[in-house]
């Protein structure tokens, strides 16, 4: 015979058995707390990887308190342990530096082209990171120290100096470091070596003048070289539109407005810039 708490644990054993085989689990299965659902662990990982000093205890009161899923700080720790990023290092990215700091910085480099007997020509360009606007661009067959030192101070006559300027580690560049850029109050902010993508604004500008001018001239010497970066110049700065300005040149002046605009009356004038390699557009009078 049996006793009564016997039968107690088959009937317990026959409860257990009979819902786990309607509810389709598996008869082998892990203990412990269900795992976290899929879209919330990915959650948690974006937020990791969007803020990499962020540690689990915060992780854990966004998601609870903004997103409104309640999670542990265990739980997102044990997220972040089966889901190592080599990529997380703390600090902030050069981008998130850059971007904060774009009112007051200004970066500069020299792009290298050649003249029509294959003499290089230096030329050395400046921009303002907050509107992209083109503060210097000039060429030389010599550049030295105290010829980019010229350049600073032509450039930024007066009180007009940055509070930063970033640049790389070009050699020609140390005694601006040491002298010239701090005697205008400027900070200097050096690129890793051997990065260049930390200087990316003036080295996307150097790019986009080889492409909209110096693929499309032969410099016969350096005052004519330095004539076609002068136009350049206005050209980029007054006419030509800029995708970080919204679509705006970066010294953007306001079209005239005539009024509206009748059906099919719409003319335009086009201006022409550097002998017509490129245009700027107005209003018809």
């Amino acid at each position: 015979h049996f006793r009564p708490e016997t039968l107690v644990g088959w009937h317990r054993r026959y409860v257990q058995r009979y819902w786990w085989l309607i509810s389709g689990k598996p008869k082998h299965h892990r203990a412990g707390r269900p795992r976290i659902d899929p879209s919330v662990e990915q959650i948690i990982l974006d937020i990791k990887a969007e803020n990499p000093r962020y540690g689990a205890e915060r992780i854990a009161a966004l998601v609870t308190e903004q997103l409104g899923v309640p999670v542990s700080e265990s739980t997102v720790r044990n997220v972040l342990k089966r889901n190592p990023s080599p990529r997380s290092r703390p600090g902030q990215s050069w981008k998130t530096f850059l971007d904060n700091h774009r009112h007051l910085l200004t970066s500069m480099d020299f792009k290298v082209t050649f003249d029509w007997r294959a003499r290089p020509l230096y030329i050395l360009s400046v921009i303002d990171h907050q509107r992209r606007r083109l503060v210097r661009c000039g060429s030389t067959y010599h550049p030295t120290s105290d010829w980019v030192a010229q350049q600073m101070r032509e450039a930024f006559p007066f009180d007009e100096a940055p509070a930063m300027m970033l640049m790389d580690h070009d050699s020609i560049f140390l005694p601006i470091v040491k002298h010239t850029l701090p005697a205008m109050g400027v900070k200097v902010i050096r690129t890793a070596v051997g990065c260049p993508q930390q200087n990316g604004t003036v080295e996307r500008f150097n790019r986009t003048l080889r492409e909209e001018l110096l693929d499309h001239v032969i410099p016969l010497n350096e005052k004519h070289l330095n004539g076609l970066l002068a136009e350049y110049q206005r050209f980029y700065n007054s006419a030509r539109p800029h995708q970080a300005n919204d679509g705006q040149a970066p010294e953007h002046q306001e079209a005239a407005n005539d009024g509206d605009l009748l059906p099919g009356t719409l003319r335009a004038d086009a201006i022409p810039w550097l002998g017509g390699l490129h245009h700027s557009y107005r209003r018809a009078a």
